[in-house]
């Protein structure tokens, strides 16, 4: 469950990263970057599909 809230936390700063909110510099949402989520994600279904 605590991977649930670190992934939220990673997609959350993808989304306000690219928008520029909470005064957070505007970064596009890379390649790297959104495989690097969509591994997490991947990685935590598997872990809960027990």
């Amino acid at each position: 469950m605590i991977a649930l809230g670190l992934c939220g936390q990673l997609v959350f700063l993808l989304i306000a990263g690219k928008h520029g909110w909470l005064n957070l510099p505007m970064e596009p949402i890379t390649t790297k970057r959104l495989i690097g989520t969509i591994a997490m994600l991947i990685g935590i279904i598997l872990i809960n599909s027990k």
